[in-house]
């Protein structure tokens, strides 16, 4: 039975024990459901996250999952120090991932002084490039809310960890320390409900702790450390300063109470310095604390108050602050005070927060306490790092880290110091500051003028060069190492696979300066995943240096390549500084090995040949151990498309790899396999399918094969597969056989790096005497594979104005058509084979494109180093280049809104170089591209305004194309919309609610014209849109958009195929064709009725008549050939409004101008929210592009384009309950959606086509190509599921029945006899009386909220009464007379109109 929320409120009334009882049984049955559920089939598509698995780092995007809640704290106690310590030591326990405990010191009578660190990587020393910041309470022992709140708030950063990206971004990307208490002694004696005595304040000794930070005396320089106070220190406070100094935090608070105010350095007035009468001691930083310390008391609701009218419950007058904030000596001095100890001896920004008035409130209080400043903890950790500038100090001369370098700010007095590793954060407000690095032994770096912006940290790296001018760079001298190798034997033995990560820990014991180890996540099995990295510097990226990466082991049964490279990593480590060759790579490439990318794979490989690999037939693990412990393939599992979603949805190991390759920029890699001997590239998911960069690709496949005697025959393994021929020893992975889901390829497709998958013996586990034989054939081949990272081209970008790197930039080859991209540092390498001239152009967002013609000749392969031309790029933003030629540069820079700015535009010249000033101008919202040029070579373009960075990639948004200038004489439309644009634009930029809505649910294509050459000779601009209608009455042209249909056989001009083509290239769910010449909407004929509806939008109203034009649609000769083709050929809805009598007048009348721009925001956002986006795919993941038929209520067809991504867009514009229905090789399925009116983005629904046959690797039958069940066990599964969940919903609803059944009075309200009354009741109003008829349209949107669309489409013609009038677009009509308007207006359709005002509000 069903239950209605107020049903359900009476019966919890009534009994609500019962009812607790029912939802129990249910939420028990939902429960055993998900239990049971296969892991490779989620339920409800939900993605399967552990808390390992979702330790990837930001660049995931967690919040539309189902784990996206925060953690309820609740405060019910105080705890003493045992139960404190426990506590801490339990938080431990439960998070090892995530928390240490710290003994910092113990206190005067022997308590434990703690911290707690909260981190990512808690037993990193220091995490590089995340900044440190600490919270320390009960200093002074009576003052006991900062305890509490320290610990609750350490709970709910470990819970909301997993569960919350807002915590985990914070987590992930700080490294926070937090101290409970530090004066446990104090604490000892102090007694609740005290809120205004001493007792407990001082520590054992009597001593306050906040006076006893001895750094200095009144008088001494600021500079000087003291150090002969160090006996008058206190335990705890030694604890303290030690804690401080080693630490070197950039960001703490110390937490008090007596007061509600944040208290901000200098806490004295030391030397003198006060600001007026006041003793206001400001340090140098003072505009910073003011900042930092004003944003913890705003996010405090009571701080924040003027006077926020806080209880003189100590007996004196409540302080008087600014709003929360206060300068510590301006309120009172506190001499030798710990906030001031930061700043002095460290690099810490700390304030001291007073929590409130109560020192130690009854514990029944703490909950307010928490909930008052929950948000301020959260906020105050982000400022270090989203203020002011961030960077390492790294020596020129061999990339290291440089420590103790101090960060110099000409306009500031103070100054930090980089730490371990050469990490630095200096917090500064907004504003420009000049800035440069000095340390001992180095040459000060040059002054450096930075711009540092809101909420956003500056990076900014130095590098210094050692103050010896004698001193030069390490001389290699190569060519004095010998050319002999150290033997480094494959001993005939199964060393590395038995423990890969203890052979790695051996060979880093005995080559600590040339390896690093770290972990890329863990798999499904909870193993670690383990990378060995070989460099002169390991542990850092070397600017300039490229990064390389060798897997084996991805098929856990195929061992024989781990064993090749674990001995080929000890091979490079012995021979470095003896061989030429290898010391020179070592040098100048980082390489990354990891030797087991399946360990649970591995682990079951071993256990079935019972650890003993001595002399094995493989066959018996030829598919044992090859998936991962959730039973896939992980070289089927790459089944991503670039996006968090995607991520989400693979394998642990897959997402970890996917992530590695994101986060570190590799260009080369290999992944081992075994099986046959044979060396493949891209790509693998299709036959004949020749990859873009073939050239480089097979340049590298014969380096490799050329010195590999068991490949170069092409004839590998005649006695295991006779049938088994490869010419050359190298072919694409599809022509070999395809497969989806491919490692190799989603390296090509998704980041820098070139994969090969090189097969390396017959067997998968060969017996181990065997073992040489393979290392030998492939020793050679490996090392001629790391000379591969150098060849082709490598270079830095840099901006021409200030030399600063140009990040994320790329790099185009004109003969290849695949780009590659600069990293953040402006660096960028592009393999390419020798022996040719490319083209290659570097472009950034921002920045003119610049092109080189380069000769890329061949190594040197006598000397065997290889060496990548260099060749850099310096590039000029586009601003400062068109600025100089372009005037409405400068206009837009300076204009605050659209009003400000005259558009009466007549000239190409003028039309284009406003369109290009938009995009410059405003870069972040609107993206201008070319479409193609007229027979005189003059632009089409197109702009597309889209609060996404990349609009053609918002493929889960609507997109939407409103063009002009259909006709050759049309001015009017042009400008229309070079307004409508600069409008939307500004109106984004403003803040204004539903236009940022609109382009953050929408991308929005504007077409400005068509002719551009006819631009040039259009009317004079005299012209103006007053003038009699008679003056206007021109013909349109021979060239007329409107004339031509979208047919390839039509002898259409040049531009109707441009936009032809463009058209075919993009997912539109609508088009609104602006034109001049008539008033009125014209709607193709064929279109449904409930999409014509929301097209000519609600009845209004008004007083206002506007003249008719007699060129109107029903009684002129418009022509409507291209959208009716539009429409029928592609089922896009479309509709042509007409927006004034005179088009060829380049003016529009401001009145015309808000009826267009009001009515066209309104129907845009009823677009947006009625829009679907459909995704279809196949059980193994791969998306349906083609060949897939959808029906639905709306207008579609499968001529329409769609993304790769496997996105249809589709626009349902009846609102409430649709089903869609889609088939692919003769499969169809339906799912139900539900379009909400008044939503804000589109929603989005996923289809998939279930296999019966899994894809099979055709040369090895056993080897599935994925993981998971199989079709039998599926089905078994899903019977045994069905049958617990019926007999499961039998017992709930039989229980149910008895607990539910009651006297009438609980049934449904509405009965037949007061059905009446209970329906007006609670009738939802979808028109509004309230506007006022004398108003304008554009006063009445502006107060009842911009709903002219459909928002509910009710055929309720009972509402529409004879007598009412009608506006269409200006014009007013009655029922009577609206057939006299022709084609642009159905009675049956708009009686099915929205009713929807009032209860919309304006940002909807």
């Amino acid at each position: 039975m069903l239950i209605s929320p107020v049903n359900c409120a009476t019966i919890v009334k009534m009994n609500s024990f019962k009812c607790r009882l029912v939802i129990c049984a249910f939420l028990l049955s939902v429960g055993f459901v998900l239990c049971l559920s296969s892991p490779s089939f989620p339920v409800l598509n939900l993605p399967s996250v552990s808390r390992e698995d979702l330790q990837l780092g930001t660049s995931v995007d967690l919040q539309h999952t189902a784990y996206e809640w925060e953690p309820y704290i609740r405060l019910e106690q105080y705890h003493d120090q045992d139960q404190l310590e426990k506590l801490l030591y339990k938080y431990q326990t439960d998070f090892p991932e995530l928390v240490r405990v710290h003994l910092l010191g113990l206190s005067g009578m022997g308590r434990a002084i703690l911290a707690v660190r909260v981190s990512d990587n808690p037993d990193e020393d220091v995490e590089l490039d995340e900044p440190a910041v600490k919270y320390v309470a009960n200093m002074h022992g009576n003052e006991v809310v900062g305890r509490e709140l320290m610990l609750s708030f350490v709970e709910y950063l470990c819970e909301g960890y997993y569960s919350n990206s807002t915590i985990k971004q914070l987590v992930d990307s700080h490294d926070i320390w937090i101290v409970p208490t530090m004066n446990p002694d104090g604490f000892a004696q102090a007694k609740e409900g005290e809120c205004c005595g001493v007792k407990g304040r001082t520590n054992n000794a009597n001593v306050d702790l906040n006076r006893n930070f001895k750094i200095m005396r009144q008088g001494d320089p600021l500079e000087k450390i003291s150090n002969q106070f160090e006996s008058y220190y206190q335990p705890e406070t030694k604890a303290l300063a030690d804690f401080i100094r080693n630490r070197q935090f950039v960001l703490s608070a110390n937490f008090h109470g007596g007061a509600l105010v944040a208290n901000y350095p200098y806490d004295a007035a030391y030397n003198g310095v006060k600001i007026g009468d006041q003793n206001y001691a400001a340090c140098p930083d003072d505009a910073v604390f003011r900042s930092i310390s004003r944003l913890y008391a705003d996010m405090n609701p009571i701080m924040r108050l003027e006077s926020p009218h806080l209880d003189a419950i100590c007996g004196h007058v409540e302080d008087s602050f600014d709003r929360g904030v206060v300068n510590g000596a301006h309120w009172y001095e506190v001499l030798d005070g710990m906030q001031d100890y930061n700043y002095f001896m460290s690099n810490a920004f700390e304030i001291t927060v007073e929590l409130g008035v109560c020192k130690y409130p009854l514990h029944s209080k703490l909950q307010y306490y928490w909930d008052s400043n929950k948000q301020s903890l959260l906020h105050y950790i982000r400022q270090a790092s989203t203020m002011g500038i961030r960077g390492r100090v790294v020596d020129a001369k061999n990339s290291s880290g440089v420590k103790g370098a101090e960060i110099r700010v000409r306009e500031i007095e103070h100054d930090v110091v980089s730490v371990k590793g050469g990490s630095f954060f200096r917090l500064l407000v907004p504003g420009t500051y000049h800035v440069m690095a000095v340390a001992e032994g180095y040459l000060n770096s040059p002054e450096v003028q930075i711009k540092v912006d809101a909420n956003k940290q500056t990076v900014q790296n130095f590098y210094l060069y050692p103050s010896d001018k004698q001193l030069q760079y390490r001389d290699k001298e190569y060519f004095r190492l010998s050319e002999l190798s150290l033997a480094v034997e494959q001993p005939g033995e199964y060393r590395a696979s038995m423990d890969p990560d203890s052979f790695i820990e051996k060979l880093h014991e005995k080559y600590p300066e040339l390896t690093f180890i770290y972990s890329i996540g863990k798999s499904f099995k909870k193993h670690e995943m383990n990378v060995l990295v070989i460099s002169d510097n390991p542990s850092l990226h070397e600017k300039g240096e490229p990064e390389m990466k060798l897997i084996s082991s991805l098929h856990g049964n195929e061992l024989v390549g781990l064993e090749v490279l674990a001995t080929f990593a000890e091979y490079i480590l012995a021979n470095y500084g003896t061989n030429r060759e290898v010391t020179w790579l070592v040098d100048n490439t980082r390489i990354h090995f990891l030797l087991s990318a399946n360990p649970d794979g591995r682990l079951k490989t071993l256990t079935t040949l019972k650890y003993d690999l001595t002399n094995q037939p493989s066959k018996l693990v030829w598919s044992t151990g090859r998936e991962n412990g959730n039973r896939s393939d992980l070289n089927r599992n790459f089944l991503y498309d670039g996006t968090p979603q995607s991520l989400l949805k693979l394998q642990p190991e897959t997402r970890n790899i996917i992530q590695w390759m994101h986060n570190v920029p590799f260009i080369l890699s290999i992944a081992y396999h075994g099986g046959t001997k044979v060396v493949c590239y891209p790509y693998d998911h299709a036959k004949n399918t020749i990859v873009e960069d073939i050239d480089v690709f097979r340049y590298i496949s014969h380096n490799y094969v050329e010195t590999n005697p068991g490949m170069k025959g092409g004839y590998p393994c005649p006695k295991e597969w006779p049938q088994e021929k490869f010419p050359g020893g190298y072919l694409s992975g599809g022509d070999w056989y395809p497969f989806e889901g491919g490692m190799q390829d989603v390296n090509y497709n998704y980041s820098n790096c070139l994969e090969f998958s090189i097969e390396v013996s017959c067997e998968k586990v060969p017996p181990a005497v065997e073992l040489p034989l393979h290392w030998n054939d492939n020793r050679e081949s490996l090392v001629t594979f790391l000379k591969m990272a150098h060849i082709g081209v490598s270079g830095f970008v840099t901006n021409l104005e200030d030399g600063s790197a140009v990040s994320n930039c790329t790099v185009s080859v004109a003969e290849i058509g695949h780009d590659m991209h600069c990293t953040d540092q402006g660096e960028y390498w592009r393999l390419l084979a020798p022996g040719t001239t490319y083209t290659l152009t570097v472009s950034a967002k921002g920045f003119v494109p610049y092109a080189k013609r380069v000769f890329v000749s061949e190594p040197n392969h006598a000397e065997g180093i290889y060496n990548a031309q260099r060749v850099d790029f310096v590039l000029e933003t586009v601003a400062k280049s068109e600025a100089k030629k372009n005037p409405w540069v400068e206009k837009l820079h300076g204009a605050m809104s659209a009003e400000e700015i005259e558009i009466e535009m007549v000239s190409y010249e003028d039309v284009i170089g406003f369109f290009k000033a938009l995009a410059i101008v405003f870069p972040e919202t609107i993206n201008m591209k070319y479409l193609g040029s007229d027979l005189n070579g003059l632009q089409l373009i197109v702009m597309e305004i889209s609060a996404s960075s990349s609009p053609n990639e918002a493929t889960n948004v609507p997109h939407i194309a409103v063009t002009g200038g259909l006709t050759e004489t049309d001015l009017k439309s042009v400008n229309t919309l070079a307004k409508f644009t600069l409008d939307l634009v500004m109106e984004y930029e403003n803040g204004v609610p539903y236009v940022r809505k609109l382009l953050t649910g929408a991308v929005v294509h504007i077409v400005p014209y068509f002719y551009p050459s006819q631009l040039r000779d259009s009317v004079s601009s005299q012209q103006t849109a007053t003038e009699s209608i008679e003056s206007c009455q021109k013909s349109p042209g021979a060239n007329d958009m409107n004339r031509h249909k979208l047919q390839p056989e039509s002898a259409a001009p040049r531009e109707v195929g441009i936009f032809e083509n463009w058209l075919k290239q993009q997912p539109l769910v609508f088009t609104l064709q602006v034109a001049a010449g008539f008033r009125g909407l014209y709607v193709p004929p064929e279109m449904d009725l409930s999409t014509e509806s929301m097209v000519r939008g609600k009845r209004i109203r008004r007083d206002t008549s506007v003249a008719d034009c007699p060129n109107s649609p029903s009684q002129a000769d418009v022509s409507t050939n291209m959208i009716d083709s539009v429409h029928t050929q592609y089922g896009i809805s479309s509709a042509m409004v007409g927006i004034g009598c005179c088009g060829s007048s380049p003016s529009i009348s401001a009145q015309e101008y808000t009826d267009f721009s009001v009515y066209t925001k309104c129907l845009l956002a009823n677009v947006s929210s009625h829009a679907v986006v459909l995704i279809a795919q196949t059980d193994s993941g791969r998306f349906v592009v083609d060949g897939l038929e959808i029906s639905c209520a709306c207008n579609y067809s499968n001529n329409r384009p769609k993304s790769s991504a496997g996105r249809h867009q589709i626009l349902l514009t009846q609102p409430g309950k649709q089903n869609i229905s889609a088939s692919w090789n003769n499969v169809t399925v339906t799912k139900p959606v539900f379009v909400n009116a008044s939503a804000t983005s589109p929603d989005v629904v996923t289809i998939v086509f279930h296999s019966a046959h899994a894809l099979v690797d055709p040369k090895h039958p056993s080897d599935t190509s994925g993981g998971g069940t199989s079709f039998i066990q599926s089905a078994v599964t899903v019977l045994i599921i069905s049958g617990v969940v019926i007999l499961l919903l039998i017992a709930t609803i039989g229980l149910a029945s008895r607990v539910l059944r009651g006297p009438a009075n609980f049934q449904n309200n509405c009965s037949k006899s007061n059905r009446r009354s209970c329906c007006k009741r609670n009738k939802i109003s979808h028109y509004s009386r309230s506007v006022n008829p004398n108003n304008s349209l554009e006063n009445n949107i502006s107060r009842t909220g911009l709903s002219m669309g459909l928002s509910n489409n009710v055929d309720d013609s009972s509402e529409l009464d004879d007598d009412e009038e009608w506006v269409l677009y200006g014009k007013r009509i009655d029922r009577s007379s609206a057939a006299k308007v022709g084609n642009d207006f159905d009675l049956k359709a708009s009686k099915k109109l929205l009713k929807t005002e009032a209860a919309r509000t304006s940002d909807a």
